[in-house]
């Protein structure tokens, strides 16, 4: 247990100084509404308000991001570590322990979401009734390819699981 927690620390730290270096736009969540208001027409004090709010929003999302990407990178090594043959427990500490990480995966990915959502709803604030109304008519109109591709991406990697949990199972019987 020791031995694989220090592996685990040490590629978080060989890791950290890349995930710090990535560029930030690109990546796990992107906020649709944000990139839509330059196609919309705002007044002066629209846009500061609106610069002011996506500062802040990129202050406070640049630090959750890292963190889900860091939780990213671990789940992905620990699904690259591999156990001796017949060694039961080693596997199922190995299974238990990317359960976990997989489960603060996806809290790191539900913050990011919610703040995500709070701070669509501050720019809505700040927008006219036929602002918001025309940049949710956009967004309808791309809604639903990025849906289609998320759920084929999402399926793509059920399966991979799958396919792992069936080749461990086949060393399990024997």
């Amino acid at each position: 247990m020791k031995k694989a927690s220090f592996i685990i620390l040490l590629f978080l730290i060989t890791i950290m100084t890349p995930v710090f270096c990535e560029n930030l736009k690109t990546g796990i969540i992107k906020n649709d509404y944000v990139d839509y208001l330059e196609y919309v027409n705002l007044t002066k004090e629209q846009r500061e308000q609106i610069l002011r709010i996506r500062k802040e929003e990129e202050f406070v999302i640049e630090p959750l991001i890292l963190d889900a990407r860091v939780k990213e990178k671990g789940v992905d090594f620990l699904n690259t570590l591999q156990c001796k043959t017949f060694d039961f427990e080693c596997k199922t500490m190995l299974k238990a322990d990317i359960e976990q990480r997989e489960a603060e995966k996806k809290e790191a990915l539900r913050k990011i979401d919610q703040k995500r959502n709070y701070y669509k709803i501050r720019y809505r604030n700040v927008l006219t009734r036929e602002q918001d109304i025309k940049i949710q008519q956009m967004i309808k109109e791309d809604t639903h390819k990025n849906k289609v591709l998320k759920e084929r991406a999402e399926e793509a990697e059920k399966q991979e699981r799958i396919d792992k949990l069936k080749f461990w199972k086949k060393f399990q019987k024997q």
